[in-house]
């Protein structure tokens, strides 16, 4: 290997949000078994810091729960249903959105979890000013170019909302003059 290259040590948190980036995917592509085998790894990196696993637990067995008892109110509400076909077309396509509610309400509540651990990585320097999370460690190392002040945009509020100007009261254009 060569002296000039350095070997990328990968974070934590790295680990993390590409589990969650591939999670995003997967949702995105409805791939379930991708989803689901993310969600086991992300299981796996929140076991090896126990808070984080002791604040997740309850949430994942919650969420859970709720999940069974939506699936359990499907099969009863389709068991009024006399068709074969239709009850389990009818299952099939209800226990679906359930099971991807499921997997969306995991992703929000892990991503909950990685933000009140300040483990989520912000680019914005405004953001991680407030606290809201960190710059990543390579951009601290990085030495950034400042922006002179007269050119830095403060946030601004939303200006006050104008009245339309109804179309007879439109001021009139004034005529120019040839000299």
């Amino acid at each position: 290997m060569p002296e000039d290259r350095e070997m990328h040590k990968t974070t934590y948190e790295d680990l993390l949000m590409d589990s969650i980036y591939h999670m995003r995917l997967a949702k995105r592509e409805g791939e379930e078994y991708i989803f689901d085998e993310l969600l086991d790894e992300v299981e796996m990196l929140f076991g090896l810091v126990p808070e984080m696993s002791q604040t997740y637990q309850p949430i994942k067995q919650n969420l859970e729960q709720l999940a069974a008892q939506n699936i359990q109110q499907i099969k009863n509400d389709s068991s009024t249903i006399d068709d074969d076909i239709l009850r389990d077309l009818f299952l099939a396509q209800k226990q679906s959105i359930v099971k991807w509610e499921f997997r969306t309400d995991m992703l929000e509540a892990i991503l909950t979890i990685m933000n009140n651990y300040q483990m989520l990585p912000y680019k914005n320097p405004y953001i991680a000013e407030l606290g809201l999370g960190e710059l990543d460690k390579v951009d601290e190392e990085i030495p950034h170019e400042t922006v002179p002040e007269e050119i830095q945009y403060p946030p601004q509020s939303q200006p006050a909302p104008q009245q339309p100007i109804p179309p007879n009261q439109f001021p009139k254009r004034k005529q120019i003059q040839n000299e």
